[in-house]
C-alpha cells in the first residue's frame, strides 16, 4: 500500500479552502456552515 505524504503547507490549504467554504455558505445562507466543520472532522478522523 502506498501513502501520500502530507505536508504542513498541504494541511494548511485545506484548511483555509474549508474556513473559505464555510464563510460563502454563512454569507449566502446555504446552511452548510454548521455540517461543514463536523464533516471535515470525520474525515480527518478516518484518514
Amino acid at each position: 500500500m502506498n501513502y501520500q505524504r502530507l505536508s504542513a503547507m498541504d494541511l494548511a490549504v485545506a484548511a483555509a479552502l474549508i474556513l473559505i467554504n464555510g464563510a460563502l455558505s454563512l454569507i449566502l445562507k446555504l446552511g452548510m456552515g454548521f455540517r461543514l466543520p463536523w464533516a471535515s472532522v470525520r474525515t480527518v478522523v478516518q484518514l
